[in-house]
């Protein structure tokens, strides 16, 4: 049996699939580090809400760095995973993982600005520094929990 696992599930062209992957790998991360240059560039931008929307172009830029290429080589370019099981994987417990934790980290977003206007002026002192980064790590914990195990046990069984 052969480390590659050859498929044919999508229909449309292979450079089409090799340009959007592409614009979406380079958009990725260019509008991210546009966000990391503003938080460095601009130290107001450091308040206790913004720290989810750094999360959040973390998670993204992972996204753009870690995950997106992997899928660029094997959908856009080869149409099979070269790379074995094993890196398989990784690649799945990353995505998984960003990808959840971006959704997580938009549901923080949310319920901090619910909070916001809720509590108005005295939000400062409901939502400190210490429990926003606390949030943040029980998400990313999190993230990992929902599908990091099931991916690393999982055996893949060619039909």
């Amino acid at each position: 049996m052969t480390e590659e696992f050859k498929y044919d599930v999508y229909p449309i062209p292979a450079y089409l699939s090799f340009i959007v992957y592409l614009f979406l790998i380079l958009s990725c991360i260019f509008g991210n580090i546009l966000v990391f240059v503003s938080f460095a560039r601009d130290k107001g931008l450091w308040s206790v809400q913004n720290y989810y929307i750094f999360n959040l172009a973390l998670t993204d830029i992972a996204m753009g760095v870690l995950v997106l290429p992997f899928h660029l080589i094997a959908y856009g370019i080869l149409n099979y995973w070269p790379l074995g099981k094993g890196m398989c994987k990784l690649v799945l417990v990353v995505d998984f993982l960003v990808g959840t934790e971006s959704v997580l980290t938009v549901i923080l977003i949310s319920y901090d600005r619910l909070r916001m206007v809720i509590s108005g002026t005295g939000y400062p002192n409901i939502q400190t520094k210490k429990k926003v980064m606390t949030q943040i790590a029980v998400s990313w914990f999190l993230s990992f929990i929902i599908y990091g195990p099931a991916i690393c046990v999982m055996t893949f069984f060619l039909v």
